[in-house]
């Protein structure tokens, strides 16, 4: 189970992994601990690189926001969400974190991270 990684992260965006429920990547938005998962159908390879990517937009207006966090890996869409997406007042949102949460064994895991970038496109020009 993920757990420690739930009850540490209430609110996020990210990919999940878990060998023992699926095969497949995980995307998930995460709220005040309100969370929203959908399977993308996109099978972890655990031998070689993968490119994860995620775009979040406002599909709405900015007096209407709709929020929505778009998933790609390696290129493929492995689904958009548009609910429980923490952009809501009170939510606090860091900036980006890479973790490996393991729930049982003791044998050593690693991540392997070759590139990693953030960059930001204002929809309302400053």
């Amino acid at each position: 189970t993920l757990f420690p990684y739930t009850t540490l992260f209430r609110s996020g965006i990210y990919f999940e992994y878990d060998g023992s429920v699926s095969p497949n990547w995980y995307v998930v938005t995460a709220n005040n601990a309100t969370r929203t998962k959908i399977n993308t159908g996109i099978a972890v390879n655990a031998t070689a690189f993968q490119t994860l990517s995620i775009n979040v937009y406002n599909a709405g207006t900015p007096a209407s926001p709709n929020w929505t966090a778009q998933f790609l890996v390696n290129g493929v869409a492995g689904g958009s969400i548009n609910s429980n997406v923490p952009i809501t007042a009170g939510t606090r949102l860091c900036g980006p974190s890479l973790h490996i949460v393991k729930s049982s064994g003791i044998t050593a895991r690693t991540i392997y991270i070759d590139f990693f970038r953030e960059w930001g496109i204002l929809t309302t020009p400053r």
